[in-house]
């Protein structure tokens, strides 16, 4: 079972993890007005517009430079863990070693659990001076995906802008810990159990499994649940690959498909149609019933179940129910700006079928 919906996001949603099947029990059987069912709840995007997000944690030698040019982060995870993260002899080849492993937990842990009247001052200096002087550096070649200086400024503005939603809330300074990506549309992402994420901005289609266990330990007025959290994540490091970034998958000309680890979720993927202006296209048929969702376009969907034809008008934000073993065809409306009907479908993962 799986849910699915369109997610437009204008305020960042919280830093938060969702439990594998062992802990959700765990957490439903010992605070279950927090936790209200036991399942997981591995997730899925797929990008509709610009997007931005958090997640998983930064490589180690991120996380280490940010600790040098920004004192103030050092100063909340105290002298002693930072100092001996600086020290250690961090091998960027084995981010998930398990001695790697066991820096980012220190660091990600002192970091969470500093007190508020440490927290709050040294934010308000940091949010301060970034609002007056950009961060700089010398280094070279700390960043995979772009030049060390374009990236501190992407990190101070983003860190400046959670800081205005969230005032005195130490989730601002989480970009400083995990990777902060940026997607365009047609790209997707899944995020399985014990990895850390929030959705910042843009809008996206979002497939899940059936349950609403979310661990959240900052950009919340929510429940915060922060020794929960920093003991349950994997502190798995890299950049983007750690997150799960999904290629799609050619199914025909006009459908593709977005399949997470089969390992991890069995429960559902997502297929994206384009059906060109004034043309028809029949779905693929499956034996398992399905969700669809018409993003863009205006088009009508009619559907044969047995001896039974129904046909629908489909305009832009239309829902369907898909029975199993259903022919459905797309027809997309002739129009002058040759806009295609898209249709984003969710199903059980077919490997499982």
């Amino acid at each position: 079972l799986f849910l699915f919906k369109v997610l437009s996001v204008r305020t960042a949603l919280s830093i938060q993890s969702h439990p594998d099947i062992p802990l959700a029990k765990q957490l439903h059987a010992t605070q279950p007005q927090h936790y209200k069912d036991a399942n997981h709840k591995p997730e899925m995007s797929v990008v509709l517009t610009p997007f931005e997000a958090m997640c998983g944690f930064r490589p180690l030698r991120e996380v280490r430079h940010h600790l040098s040019v920004y004192p103030e982060l050092a100063e909340i995870v105290g002298e002693d863990v930072s100092a001996r993260f600086l020290a250690s002899n961090l091998d960027d080849k084995d981010d998930d070693s398990d001695a790697n492993r066991a820096l980012l937990k220190d660091i990600f842990s002192a970091f969470m659990r500093a007190p508020d009247d440490l927290v709050t001052p040294l934010l308000e200096k940091l949010t301060s001076r970034l609002g007056t002087t950009n961060t700089t550096s010398d280094a070279t070649e700390v960043y995979s995906s772009r030049s060390t200086q374009e990236e501190l400024q992407k990190v101070d503005a983003l860190i400046l802008r959670l800081h205005t939603d969230f005032p005195s809330d130490r989730g601002a300074l989480c970009p400083l810990l995990l990777n902060y990506i940026e997607l365009q549309p047609g790209e997707a992402f899944f995020m399985g159990a014990n990895e850390p994420h929030a959705y910042i901005y843009g809008d996206c289609v979002e497939c899940m499994a059936l349950s609403d266990n979310t661990v959240r330990a900052g950009l919340t007025p929510k429940h915060k649940d922060i020794e929960t959290l920093v003991e349950m994540l994997h502190y798995r490091s890299g950049g983007a690959p750690a997150c799960h970034m999904l290629q799609p998958r050619h199914v025909d000309d006009c459908t593709v498909l977005y399949r997470p680890p089969a390992e991890v979720c069995s429960e559902f993927e997502v297929e994206r149609s384009t059906v060109p202006a004034g043309s028809t296209y029949a779905l693929p048929v499956y034996n398992c019933g399905s969700i669809a969702i018409v993003v863009s376009g205006n088009g009508k969907l009619s559907t044969t179940s047995g001896d039974t034809l129904t046909s629908s008008d489909a305009p832009t934000g239309s829902i369907f129910f898909i029975p199993a073993s259903s022919e459905v065809r797309v027809e997309s409306a002739p129009c002058a700006n040759s806009e295609c009907v898209v249709v984003y479908r969710a199903h059980v993962n077919l490997q499982f079928l």
